[in-house]
């Protein structure tokens, strides 16, 4: 004798499950996510690039997804040089850094002038000696919560000239 499911519920939940599976599969592959009825689309990341030097080329801002910046960015936008820039992401804990492409080869190598996110110093706070190598920070992007007003400053090493 078999058991019949003792609620109509208890029949449509594998059922259920399945679509649910394969509606989101959907909506990831066309750039879009919905959850608890909400869709969430890309945001963006936006603020300015400044160096305190000519620059020769045009600036690539980086977007990592590991704060060893490696192996490769997962989204980066390039402007012709310091200025304004906005780049475009999914939510997540992302780490940035600027660099100046003086070879146009959309990679940074060494030697060309480079800058990393670092988050504004609270009042009181520590700072860390000019002779210290910078370290990148996370930034968190939220649903729904575009981030403004991202500052990189890109160093020249003055002394190489």
């Amino acid at each position: 004798m078999s058991k019949r499911p003792s609620s109509p519920a208890a029949c449509l939940a594998p059922s259920f499950f399945y679509l649910s599976v394969l509606l989101a599969g959907f909506f990831l592959t066309a750039g879009s996510l919905w959850a608890a009825g909400i869709k969430l689309e890309l945001l963006t990341i936006s603020g300015e690039v400044s160096s305190q030097a000519v620059t020769t080329g045009p600036v690539v801002i980086e977007v990592y997804d590991r704060p060893q910046l490696a192996p490769r960015p997962i989204y980066s936008t390039t402007i012709p040089g310091p200025g304004p820039f906005e780049v475009r992401v999914h939510p997540g804990t992302y780490y940035l850094r600027a660099f100046v492409d003086e070879n146009r080869n959309q990679t940074w190598d060494p030697g060309e002038p480079i800058g990393l996110y670092a988050a504004p110093s609270r009042a009181g706070a520590a700072r860390p000696e000019p002779k210290e190598a910078p370290t990148v920070q996370a930034l968190i992007v939220l649903p729904l919560a575009p981030i403004k007003g991202i500052h990189i400053n890109i160093e020249v090493d003055t002394s190489k000239k």
